[in-house]
């Protein structure tokens, strides 16, 4: 029986099950053991508030694994070594919030070294633990002794390319026994088309760690990976660039000794980022979160010169996740003047802390503007912020290079002030777009860029 975690999550979230069909819930690895191969296992961990299928995910410790879609079309398909291993967890597979699964190489050994069975294993060697459906398995599959890589990956069967999960330079591989860089891979997989689809770029980042465990010993991850890796642009689950994570921040430095199903404490809620904007008498709050544990939740506080902070909303949190999330807040109607606003952080047991604390003006602006949208490039959900000394009817349009409008955002009347728009562009493909700004005479035009 494994130890339970220390921060286990509120048993109501149990009662919600998460598909994975759209391939958006982020796993961890959280320990591995390269040697010796008794002892040799890879632990996983769902951080999330929701139980996560893991038919569609895989385990790879090979740097061929994004070909892997190839296998089924017209390729090209992984040139698996002797030593490495693709494997697919087992249809009807589940984990749990907050609870860890332990994939051993040989299960029997396993039982042997830590006195319970691994949740599943990929030699077959014990038949009581469930096996990992064995995609490409070299005959001396294994976790290379002087280090290695491992990947956790998600494919839906149907797709040109798998999306990372998460991923660890075990130790110090070798440069053909590293993460693999897919900037450039092209891949025709099982779809209904004969093109193939290429990877985004890979920042390719990610440090090796200073020695491998050794004998006996384990690395384990100590932090979530938060603000420690590139956020957007890469080929990630979530968006994130899995090979862009400082390990040397998130994993152990000072290996231990093995602990298969304990999982270490984490981080607090990591807040990235938290602006306001100005929107006729209206103030948007908008605030973005890296990772959460325990959150409950955010307390929007307001003040003004010469007054204290008062509460005027609250906001749910996701509990525990390593996803990134988004949240707002608008505070409608309001007179001109200034305005200072700050979060208030609440976990589930009670305890708080503040955000910064951001100030605002309402003021009616003096001329038209249209400014560049933020961020950009961006993927897939951006903001356009225009401005109207005078109010009137409004139309902002979204325009593809050959003049076709694609999107209408605002198309109607409009106080003067201050105004912001998301735009969420994700049935559109990658390319340059031209957005257009039309009010009492005046028409202005500025391009972005959408990279997927």
């Amino acid at each position: 029986m494994k130890k339970s975690l220390p921060f286990v999550l509120l048993s109501v979230f149990a009662m919600f099950f998460q598909s994975t069909a759209n391939g958006q819930v982020h796993l961890l690895l959280t320990e591995a053991v390269v040697t010796p191969t008794s002892d040799e296992f890879i632990e996983i961990y769902n951080p999330t508030g929701v139980p996560v299928e893991l038919t569609n995910y895989y385990l790879s410790d090979d740097d061929n694994y994004a070909l892997y879609p190839g296998t089924f079309g017209a390729g090209p398909p992984p040139v698996i070594a002797s030593s490495d291993f693709i494997v697919q967890f087992p249809p009807g597979a589940v984990i749990n919030p907050g609870q860890v699964v332990v994939v051993a190489f040989d299960g029997a050994l396993f039982l042997i070294a830590y006195g319970f069975l691994a949740d599943y294993e990929i030699k077959g060697t014990d038949p009581v633990t469930q096996d990992m459906i064995p995609s490409n398995l070299g005959s001396t599959a294994g976790l290379t002794n002087s280090g290695e890589n491992a990947c956790l990956f998600y494919w839906d069967g149907l797709t040109d390319l798998v999306l990372d999960v998460d991923m660890v330079n075990i130790g110090t591989p070798s440069l053909t026994n590293d993460i693999g860089d897919k900037t450039g891979l092209a891949v025709d997989g099982p779809d209904a088309d004969t093109l193939a689809t290429m990877y985004l770029p890979d920042a390719y980042t990610m440090p090796l760690q200073l020695s491998d465990p050794g004998f006996g010993f384990s690395t384990k991850r100590i932090l979530l990976e938060g603000s420690h890796e590139i956020n957007s642009g890469g080929n990630g689950i979530t968006g994130h660039d899995e090979t862009t994570e400082n390990i040397l921040v998130t994993w152990d430095t000072i290996y231990i000794a093995p602990d298969p199903g304990v999982v270490g404490p984490g981080v607090p809620v990591e807040l990235v980022s938290f602006s306001a904007s100005v929107n006729g008498n209206n103030v948007k709050l908008s605030w973005m979160t890296a990772t959460e544990l325990n959150n409950f939740g955010f307390e929007v506080q307001r003040g003004r010169a010469g007054s204290n902070f008062e509460k005027i909303g609250f906001v749910n949190g996701k509990g525990s996740t390593t996803d990134i999330h988004y949240y707002s807040y608008t505070d409608e109607n309001l007179m001109e003047g200034g305005y200072a606003y700050r979060l208030k952080q609440v976990d589930l047991d009670g305890t708080f802390e503040y955000s910064k604390v951001i100030e605002v003006k309402l003021m009616t602006p003096i001329d038209f503007e249209l400014s560049q949208n933020y961020p950009n490039p961006f993927n897939p959900v951006t903001a356009i912020k225009y401005s109207l000394p005078e109010s009137g009817n409004v139309k902002l349009n979204i325009y593809n290079l050959l003049g076709e409008q694609v999107a209408e955002l605002v198309n109607g009347y409009k106080d003067a002030g201050v105004h912001t728009i998301n735009f969420n562009a994700e049935n559109l493909n990658s390319g340059l777009y031209i957005y257009k700004l039309e009010s009492n005479g005046f028409v202005r035009s500025k391009k972005m860029t959408l990279i997927k």
